[in-house]
């Protein structure tokens, strides 16, 4: 995951993108760094049950879950004002990405207006930063995206291609 100072180039590319995040934005993220362990009842059974590729990935979710939300307090601690400019590399811009989405698109326990209206801007700010990271390295992009959920991947795609962002 990417520090939140750190500047790094590959290959005489950039694989930082800056993003500025309002409080509310990080207390946003840090909310929904465990939206994936919160989805569906039948979670936790299907966890035991699962076999060992289904269940790396139940553990690859529950670990970067763990990092977002470090990341995220941590921001939200070193905040002298009311807003604050992060460095993301692109596996940490996916994963927050992903997070938004899911948490602007969940539909059961629908977030209230003002929830779900924080949670589009977010979603909007972090798909101008991907298509940002797109420009300089869309190789990168694309390596990171793939390892989404399809649902996920397929939101991702729509709003880098400007049709939902």
């Amino acid at each position: 995951m990417a520090g939140a100072s750190h500047h790094h180039a590959v290959a005489g590319k950039t694989r930082t993108v800056r993003v500025t995040l309002s409080r509310a934005e990080v207390q946003a993220l840090a909310d929904l760094a465990h939206v994936y362990e919160r989805l569906g009842p039948f979670r936790a059974m299907v966890r035991l049950t699962c076999g060992s590729e289904t269940r790396k990935r139940f553990e690859f979710v529950a670990e970067e879950s763990r990092i977002v939300k470090e990341m995220m307090d941590t921001t939200a601690a070193e905040m002298e004002g009311e807003s604050t400019e992060i460095a993301l590399m692109p596996r940490t811009l996916v994963a927050l990405w992903g997070r938004v989405l899911t948490g602007v698109q969940k539909r059961r326990q629908g977030p209230d207006a003002d929830t779900l209206a924080l949670r589009t801007t977010l979603a909007g700010k972090l798909a101008e930063a991907a298509r940002t990271l797109a420009i300089r390295d869309r190789a990168a992009l694309d390596r990171e995206i793939a390892t989404r959920r399809a649902t996920e991947v397929a939101w991702m795609r729509e709003q880098l291609d400007g049709n939902g962002g």
